[in-house]
């Protein structure tokens, strides 16, 4: 089952646009009882997964990005933001 939707398309789409990493919440959301992501390890791990497979395996993208790749890696908090 897939997780964290929202943020595998904001990975997805900093890769072709100008994006900020904030590493502070930037939404709210509603949780409920049978919420997947309630489960905070679970979630982090998942989001972990996401920038492993979008943006460190893309090598070009991991080159020009080492260095934020690697501290979003390091940290595993925060938000991504898409400016446009």
């Amino acid at each position: 089952m897939r997780v964290l939707n929202d943020y595998e398309l904001a990975a997805r789409i900093s890769k072709r646009f100008d994006a900020a990493y904030m590493n502070i919440p930037t939404q709210l959301h509603r949780q409920h009882e049978a919420q997947l992501t309630r489960n905070t390890l679970w979630a982090l791990e998942a989001g972990i997964r996401i920038v492993e497979n979008i943006w460190k395996k893309d090598k070009e993208f991991y080159l020009s990005h080492k260095k934020i790749v690697d501290k979003v890696l390091q940290k595993n908090t925060g938000q991504w933001v898409i400016i446009f």
